[in-house]
């Protein structure tokens, strides 16, 4: 009894803590448009991952293994030994995203690469006559993006993970083409509070103009606290709250909840905020979504409704092979060295 009365209390400090910062947060950016407002590099800026989707977003405190290269590359330190990952998203009529991705837990770094890809399906090709209007020719063209990412992430201590990405994007446009280098870099602390983790990342860091173009940067700060019900063993809530700044828009806020029922069931939500929202379409910037776990294979699916360009579809399929975390974190030593209860003595 005392314990549910303390989970209860948990739950509505955080509900409580959360509510206060959605309060200040200016609900001025479009769901997906996480960066500058360029016509390219489309891949920086849409998200990859059913469950980064289902909770709004908000993943930079709890991104782990080789999904953490797409929220905050720090995450990778928290990944299984090995990962495999596979995702696929169906957006309007023929336009289409799919990635996959690989990490693995090396002694004493984190190791990762993904490579992704946005079809923006099969266009009519138009010309125009010398009164500029369109005339048809009777051809078609299939315009796509492509971006291959390196990860690598080191524990410093047991309470601090650094990461940084390295992202190559190709944007073939038929008539153009286009050449992007830009980096990520991101850290997670596991704070004095039991179970809360807080993280940051930088994104997107690269050479601000190129063809004409702003690379989508933005910073990305949050927080996970992870609540042990009780109900069943082992279940989990884990609460999410991050505050995204892109480099040309106003602050922007996601929200998301995650409970996880004998570490086989997840039922997620979450929301993004947005201000593109009308009478029509107010379920924009909400998102939706379930996982499914059996022994090492994770089925993962987001549904986010957008009355501008779609509802999103989104599958993730996850196997996790090994033990988590580094090898070098798993020595003798590191099992009778007593963990402490503050920040401060976890980074002694």
């Amino acid at each position: 009894m005392e314990s549910a009365v303390k989970n209860f209390l948990k739950i509505k400090c955080v509900i409580f803590i959360i509510a206060f910062f959605l309060n200040g947060f200016t609900v001025q950016a479009e769901q997906t448009n996480y960066g500058s407002a360029g016509e390219t590099g489309i891949l920086f800026k849409l998200p990859i991952g059913a469950r980064g989707v289902s909770i709004g977003g908000g993943l930079a405190a709890n991104a782990q293994g080789v999904e953490a290269m797409v929220w905050n590359p720090a995450g990778l330190t928290s990944g299984s030994q090995h990962e495999i990952f596979a995702d696929y998203t169906s957006l309007y009529e023929e336009i289409n995203m799919a990635a996959v991705g690989y990490s693995c837990q090396m002694p004493w770094i984190s190791l990762g690469a993904l490579i992704s890809y946005f079809g923006y399906g099969v266009i009519e090709r138009f010309d125009v006559d010398a009164y500029n209007n369109p005339i048809r020719t009777n051809q078609s063209i299939e315009p796509f993006s492509l971006i291959a990412v390196l990860g690598a992430a080191k524990s410093i201590s047991p309470a601090l993970s650094l990461g940084v990405n390295t992202k190559f994007m190709q944007e073939d446009l038929v008539d153009k083409k286009f050449y992007f280098l830009a980096w990520d870099v991101g850290l997670q602390i596991i704070t004095g509070l039991e179970g809360l983790k807080v993280a940051a990342a930088v994104k997107n860091l690269g050479q601000k103009k190129f063809a004409d173009f702003s690379l989508p940067q933005l910073t990305q700060i949050g927080a996970a606290y992870k609540i042990p019900l009780g109900f069943f063993e082992p279940d989990e809530l884990v609460l999410a709250l991050d505050g995204i700044l892109p480099q040309d828009q106003p602050l922007q806020g996601a929200l998301g909840l995650e409970y996880t029922l004998l570490g086989i069931v997840s039922i997620r939500a979450g929301y993004h905020t947005s201000d593109v929202r009308g009478a029509e379409d107010f379920m924009t910037g909400f998102a939706f979504g379930m996982g499914i776990k059996l022994r090492e294979y994770s089925l993962h699916y987001a549904y986010s409704p957008d009355a501008l360009i779609g509802d999103g579809h989104r599958i993730s399929l996850l196997a996790q092979f090994g033990p988590r975390g580094e090898p070098g974190r798993k020595g003798r030593k590191a099992k009778k060295k007593k963990q402490g209860k503050y920040l401060y003595e976890y980074l002694k």
